[in-house]
């Protein structure tokens, strides 16, 4: 987690923000000397991975929260 993205609202608007990045990166892709775009799309496609694991992670916490103070 970064500073910038500690709130799930951060995280959610950085992830859709990576997802459209990640469509127009595919676009520019041609047959030879793209190498760098290839490889930025698997740092976002990494990064769009952690993100979606922080969220779950936290989602998780919040139903034990939640579900745990019920009974």
């Amino acid at each position: 987690m970064t500073e910038m993205t500690t709130t799930r609202v951060q995280k959610l608007e950085r992830i859709f923000v990576l997802e459209d990045e990640i469509m127009y990166a595919q676009t520019c892709i041609l047959p030879s000397a793209t190498g760098h775009i290839h490889t930025s799309i698997n740092w976002m496609k990494h990064r769009l991975e952690q993100l979606k694991e922080e969220l779950e992670l936290e989602e998780k916490h919040l139903q034990h929260y939640v579900l745990g103070n019920l009974y």
